[in-house]
């Protein structure tokens, strides 16, 4: 890595943070969370799973804890939705697998193996 001089156009390091700053305080941030639309609406959409809490009805709800048990998902409730122990293990498997079978790939091609 080689550092290199700074263009005289950039916007100086400190006035970058009181920018970021001030969008943090005003809501203006430029966060992917805030564009997101919320899919749940209690009377057309109610089972949805995409809700924003306000600060108020979350500390109303156990104060600041970050237990979330209180959030289900139907699809999961029932013991007789679940696959066979036998689905499960080769899907938890599977999950596990992929990911290192990936890395072993990124790896071999850092090594020049790949």
């Amino acid at each position: 890595m080689k550092l290199v001089p700074q263009d005289p156009n950039d916007e100086p390091a400190s006035a970058l943070l009181d920018r970021i700053g001030a969008e943090r305080e005003t809501g203006k941030a430029d966060n992917p969370a805030h564009k997101r639309k919320e899919t749940w609406h209690p009377e057309n959409n109610p089972d949805e799973r995409w809700r924003r809490f306000t600060y108020d009805e979350i500390i109303s709800r156990d104060k600041t804890s970050l237990d979330i048990t209180w959030l289900k998902d139907k699809s999961l409730t029932g013991l007789d939705n679940l696959p066979d122990p036998d689905v499960l293990a080769e899907n938890i498997i599977e999950n596990l697998e992929a990911p290192v079978s990936s890395f072993k790939e990124i790896m071999a091609a850092i090594n020049g193996k790949g």
